[in-house]
């Protein structure tokens, strides 16, 4: 199986109870499935490399997808970083 189905059916199993909230970029190109403040899955479905900013639940800090190893940062409640094409990440608490 793709690492991505892989790590999206792990997170959804881990996040079982929490609240969902979905956060669409204004372009449409960029949601994230933020699960309380447990963990998002952001998933890119633009054709280009785009920049995040998302509300999310998670706390202030810097935190690694657990499929690429991507870095995104938390501040004031929006989820930050550099998104690549097609691609979807997984941050979990």
């Amino acid at each position: 199986f793709h690492p991505e189905v892989v790590a999206v059916n792990k997170f959804r199993q881990a996040m079982e109870g929490q609240t969902e909230d979905i956060q669409i970029s204004e372009d449409g190109e960029t949601v994230a499935v933020n699960r309380g403040d447990k963990g998002v899955a952001v998933v890119n479905f633009a054709l280009e490399t785009n920049e995040v900013s998302l509300a999310t639940g998670l706390a202030d800090g810097e935190y690694t997808d657990v499929v690429y190893g991507n870095l995104f940062n938390v501040e004031n409640g929006v989820l930050t970083g550099t998104v690549q094409p097609e691609t979807t990440y997984i941050i979990a608490r």
